[in-house]
This record gives structure tokens, sequence and C-alpha cells, in this order.
């Protein structure tokens, strides 16, 4: 760069040389405007891609060290039974007790019995006690079925079946997709 350019740059930069300071405040406004413009993208963008790695709903689960394909209910809600149960299934307002075990995709552990003395939870099921993907899952739907007392599930649940974008705590991430394994205990 020129010296004469340079100089010209930096008077300019600095409000004096060839432009009036209206004009100075007017490039001013007209940056802040465009900044004003591209910072909600910038972080919408950031958020995205960071609010990711916690929403991919995925096809397979490892468990034992193999990876198995999950099964699909309608909805998106994926799930693979680890231990088929051979008690009775729950129907709606029915108390259930279950362990469970619930992470992240990144497999942060943010919920689970042994967070809670390791003692059965009794819950209501398909009443909205307890998340959708809680209720489908545990339940079955018309073609899928639903667990069996002393069965284990591991359940995928996307967001649109946990908590979306409103989650009830940090541990959680806007937006993410949970693992959860339920050992359905007992229906009461």
């Amino acid at each position: 760069m020129s010296p004469k350019v340079k100089n010209r740059l930096h008077c300019s930069i600095a409000g004096i040389g060839n432009l009036s300071h209206l004009k100075n405040l007017k490039c001013v406004a007209a940056a802040a405007l465009v900044l004003a413009a591209a910072l909600p993208l910038f972080f919408c963008r950031a958020y995205a891609q960071s609010a990711g790695e916690y929403s991919a709903v995925p096809d397979t689960t490892v468990v034992d060290g193999k990876t198995l394909n999950l099964n699909t209910f309608p909805d998106g809600l994926k799930y693979y039974d680890l231990t088929p149960g051979t008690g009775p299934t729950p129907r709606m307002g029915q108390t259930i007790s279950v362990l469970y075990f619930e992470t992240t995709l990144d497999k942060k552990e943010v919920d689970g019995s042994d967070l809670h003395g390791g003692a059965p939870m009794d819950v209501p099921i398909g009443v909205r006690d307890v998340i959708l993907g809680w209720d489908e899952g545990i339940q079955g739907s018309d073609s899928i079925p639903g667990m069996r007392v002393g069965g284990k599930r591991r359940l995928v649940i996307p967001a649109s079946l946990a908590f979306g974008n409103n989650s009830p705590t940090p541990s959680i991430p806007a937006g993410a997709t949970l693992i959860v394994d339920i050992k359905l205990v007992a229906v009461k």
C-alpha cells in the first residue's frame, strides 16, 4: 500500500482529512447497522452448529461392543429392546415402576435412578407426567409392541418428543436428543 493511500485511510479512520464529521458519523452508523444485522445471523449459525451435536437422531446404537440397528416409531422415536420382558404391558393411566439412565448423544448423564437414590421411580404412564418419548416408548403403538415387565429398552428420543428447545436444566442442551435405558420393574 502506498504511503499516500495509507495516510488517507488513517486520516479517514481517525476522523480527519477530507471527510467531514457528519460523513464520519454516517459511516459509523452504516457500519453499526451492518454489524447489527450480521450478529444475529452469526449467533444463529453458531447455535445451530453447536446444537447439531446434540440433536442428530442416530439409526444405530452400540450394545456390548456391537453396532445394532434401531427400530423406529412413525414419529421418529427410535428404540432397541435390550432385554425383552415377559410380564404385562402397561396401559394408559396405569402407574409403572422403572429404573432408568438418561444421557445426551455425547454420553453425558443428565438423569437417572442412580441420581435419585437408586430406587425405582413410580410414574403414571400415558398422561403426560413424563416426556412424550417415554410415554410412547414404554406403551408402544398400534404397530410397535409396548414394553413388558422385566424388559429393558433403549429409547433414542428426538427433541420433539423430549424437551424441544425448552430444556428444564442446564445439563440438557436445548434441542437435545436423549438416550434413555429404561427397565420396566412393575405395573401397579
